[in-house]
């Protein structure tokens, strides 16, 4: 981002600047009066003397104003239903000391219901002391997310199969959950790695299994649920999928890591494992709900990709080899954010608001939010045709990707194309 003043924008809207840079794309305004910076500012604001704007680019020297001869005038966006928002169950495996920041966050994102489940080797009866960091926080206090926590080490492979929920005392309570449930699963570093590669081979390890176990349940959820659906009337549709997924044991000797690391062979594995584990006798302490867990009605298209912590570059060759899709590079990223803030002070304002939940964030939006795709001529929109239709709900399209192309291959085209 780079905060420059251009006199021959004095006096014009925000809105009337979204197509004024060839090569840049305005996002914000910073205020000569008093210094505010104000992210995505309403189209009728006025730009003053002393005003500097706010743009995204490669470089400082890298752009200019143009002579404004585009068109704004790209008629109507199209109007759209209101889609009410989902409840999210959400994974982190692993812990951090910063674990309160993360989840006070979280739940300021989510929608009131959703569930985010914490699996890792720390004790239930630990947890709330280490969220306040020795008193250095305040206790942690959710108004969305509900807590569910769960023990054990995210790289045995038999532990990860069924996570059980547990209550403060560290006892089962009834809840047990697959990963092929979940709507975001985030691996995080282990702290107590000795070194960084270390760590980064415990993520590794961790997501591989993860992605593995995600598959193989899936699909033998798919084919029991086409056994389901072809009985009679449908009356079938809120009977639990298996017997093998019925009952199952609550978890014991969670924090046991020599247990090998070894992938099963296929779906007749992961049956057997699940049946295994299943006693002659339903466990009283852990039970399935039949009419709302492991139901038809509750079927995804498809797992979750799971992402993963990586603080050690050398580690992202091996996770594209790996065929991973997901990974977050947390070192690199703060010394990158560092790096900017230290250039320019104001980069702190900037990024604090679009990486918290108060004021404007960033969001992946499909084109038909803005395009009505069944129409012909609508698919031959550009870029900035696209940047002006944004505007009239006041949000700035900075990039986009392709349909066609994977992440890696729209690197280039996705921000300020």
């Amino acid at each position: 981002f780079y905060i420059e003043k251009w006199p021959a924008l004095t006096g014009k809207s925000f809105c009337d600047i979204t197509c004024r840079f060839d090569d840049a794309v305005p996002i914000g305004i910073k205020q000569g009066k008093d210094d505010t910076i104000i992210i995505n500012p309403p189209n009728d604001y006025t730009i003053r003397e002393g005003d500097k704007i706010i743009c995204l680019a490669e470089d400082n020297d890298t752009y200019e104003v143009n002579d404004g001869s585009y068109s704004l005038d790209q008629g109507k966006v199209h109007t759209l239903a209101r889609r009410k928002r989902k409840c999210e169950k959400l994974l982190f495996c692993g812990w951090r000391r910063d674990m309160a920041d993360m989840i006070s966050l979280l739940d300021e994102l989510v929608v009131h219901g959703s569930e985010l489940w914490l699996f890792n080797q720390v004790p239930v009866q630990e947890r709330g002391e280490l969220l306040k960091d020795k008193d250095n926080k305040e206790e942690v206090e959710t108004k969305n997310l509900i807590i569910k926590n769960a023990i054990g080490s995210p790289i045995v492979r038999r532990i990860l199969r069924v996570l059980a929920a547990l209550d403060s005392k560290g006892l089962p309570t009834g809840r047990v959950i697959t990963l092929d449930e979940f709507d975001s699963i985030l691996i995080l570093s282990d702290a107590r790695a000795p070194d960084t590669v270390s760590s980064d081979s415990r993520s590794l390890a961790s997501l591989l299994l993860v992605q593995d176990l995600q598959q193989k349940i899936f699909n033998h959820k798919q084919k029991v649920r086409g056994r389901m659906t072809g009985f009679g009337n449908g009356g079938s549709s809120s009977a639990t999928l298996s017997k093998s997924l019925r009952h199952l044991p609550p978890p014991q000797d969670q924090n046991n890591e020599n247990e090998e690391l070894v992938t099963s062979n296929g779906e007749a594995d992961l049956v057997s494992e699940l049946e295994s584990s299943a006693p002659s006798s339903p466990s009283p302490e852990v039970k399935i709900d039949e009419t709302s867990q492991f139901t038809v009605e509750s079927y995804r298209t498809r797992p979750c990709d799971p992402i993963g912590e990586i603080l050690d570059t050398r580690t992202r060759s091996l996770l594209q080899v790996a065929g991973c899709k997901g990974y977050v590079m947390s070192n690199h990223i703060v010394s990158m954010m560092l790096a900017s803030v230290a250039e320019d002070r104001d980069m702190n304002g900037i990024l604090g608001e679009l990486l918290s939940a108060q004021g404007s964030e960033t969001k992946f939006r499909d084109i038909s939010h803005y395009l009505d795709v069944a129409n012909p001529q609508e698919c031959k929109r550009s870029f900035w045709d696209v940047a002006v239709l944004a505007r009239q709900r006041r949000e700035v399209v900075f990039g986009y990707k392709p349909r066609d192309m994977s992440w890696t291959e729209a690197e280039d085209l996705m921000t300020n194309p």
